[in-house]
């Protein structure tokens, strides 16, 4: 187990949190959760760079489909650096990485299009045309469907971590159901 650090606050442990504003999770975290929140971020973008080297490893010259996949693990990287930052801005970092984060969600439903594309067209597919034509349209759809709520999410984020609102709390337990 690592060792627990001694660390700066920027006020005292409130004991009461409805009494004050409780957006900057910091100001009633635990020694304890700080450091979980560390090497949980940090597991995170060291993941997160182990599968960035293997994706460069593997690029070819002239397929896109590799830049995307960098590029997704590049916006969802800058998410998991929050935790370490403590400074006057920090609600607005951590919505600006949590949008790329979103981003980078949408970004992998396009990934995973072009990975599973080749099964439904072409030459050698054993599926009618009737099915491709559905199944493209289905999965087009459905990943247009997602991005208004994930652009909700983002507005929703930079309202809450600027301290302006309340639906974040009743919202977020339904996030996975909109993605």
């Amino acid at each position: 187990m690592a060792p627990l650090a001694i660390f700066a606050r920027q006020g005292p442990i409130i004991e009461d949190p409805s009494k004050e504003d409780t957006w900057n999770w910091r100001k009633v975290a635990q020694d304890e959760d700080l450091v979980l929140e560390s090497w949980s971020q940090g597991f995170v973008v060291g993941g997160l760079m182990l599968m960035g080297c293997i994706t460069i490893a593997n690029m070819r010259r002239g397929v896109i489909l590799h830049k995307l996949i960098f590029l997704e693990q590049l916006m969802a990287l800058t998410h998991g650096t929050f935790c370490f930052m403590d400074f006057k801005g920090y609600g607005w970092y951590l919505s600006s990485t949590a949008a790329l984060l979103y981003l980078s969600y949408i970004l992998h439903n396009v990934v995973a299009w072009m990975k599973v594309k080749p099964f439904f067209h072409g030459k050698s597919t054993i599926f009618e045309p009737t099915f491709v034509k559905w199944t493209t349209r289905i999965y087009t759809y459905s990943l247009a469907c997602t991005i208004p709520p994930v652009l909700f999410q983002i507005t929703d984020n930079f309202r809450f971590f600027s301290g302006y609102g309340g639906w974040y709390t009743r919202v977020r337990p339904y996030e996975p159901l909109m993605r």
